[in-house]
């Protein structure tokens, strides 16, 4: 499996989406043609590939480089390891990525829900 191939079916698995909703977004006309980037059978043609990215939210390079894939199973241990937090904390901050929130609207309902205890 090429880099392409092992992060689009990554972040796929992570966003918990089918290959048939990116084939829908990125207007292409078969799901099996996902199939066909996710095994590096084929690569996307560069305007597919920034459809794709846009719909993870993501750069064309990032989905093109490898990088270290952090394990999903966060326990306490490693959570402290990684950045020092409770890995409820963490989990948190997965649930917001996973539902496209960004940071900067992950603070504003912070800031948003302190204000509304006081």
């Amino acid at each position: 499996m090429n880099v392409y191939g092992e992060n689009l079916k990554k972040l796929r698995r992570e966003k918990g989406s089918s290959q048939e909703e990116i084939a829908r977004f990125a207007e292409i006309k078969s799901k099996s043609t996902i199939s066909k980037y996710e095994r590096g059978d084929i690569m996307p043609a560069l305007d597919v590939a920034k459809k794709i990215a846009d719909f993870f939210g993501v750069s064309v390079d990032s989905m093109t480089i490898r990088t270290q894939i952090i394990e999903n199973t966060i326990t306490e241990r490693n959570s402290k390891e990684l950045i020092g937090l409770p890995k409820e904390y963490i989990n948190a901050i997965k649930i917001a990525y996973n539902n496209n929130i960004s940071p900067e609207k992950l603070i504003e309902l912070i800031d948003f829900t302190t204000k509304l205890r006081k």
